[in-house]
């Protein structure tokens, strides 16, 4: 059985002592305090992928949209070889991915789709929304 899992969050450090932090990570949403255009510094995006050797794929589509549809990233991405020969080994994969300076032009959602073969396996989104902060008493 294949279990797919993504994280979104601020940013990926790699530290001297071999670990990866992610930094930041987000639950469901993102949201500013100024309506949009919206900026972002950085924005990390961490797939995780696992699996006994017989169900690896040769490869799955990582896909990355804003909110507005255009694309952030796609790529295909090739699980390790070796361990797909061999049906009675798993595989981890980790793949880190690091955008910089995004400009966002309106709420709605960032998705994060991996599919095989054209079947969507795991799909997140985080929604970026605006947050009007409520007026204060007088």
């Amino acid at each position: 059985m294949m279990n797919i899992q993504a994280l979104i969050c601020d940013d990926i450090r790699h530290e001297i002592n071999g670990q990866t932090s992610y930094i930041g990570a987000y639950k469901a949403s993102r949201e500013f305090a100024e309506p949009p255009p919206w900026s972002i510094g950085r924005l990390g995006v961490v797939i995780f992928l696992s699996s006994a050797g017989e169900h690896v794929p040769d490869s799955y589509l990582v896909e990355v949209r804003a909110p507005n549809g255009d694309s952030i990233f796609t790529e295909t991405i090739h699980p390790p070889r070796e361990a797909g020969e061999n049906p009675t080994a798993s595989v981890t994969q980790e793949v880190g991915l690091l955008f910089e300076n995004l400009e966002f032009t309106a709420p709605g959602n960032l998705t994060v789709k991996i599919s095989v073969e054209d079947v969507v396996l795991y799909k997140r989104a985080l929604v970026l929304a605006y947050r009007e902060e409520p007026m204060e008493s007088e």
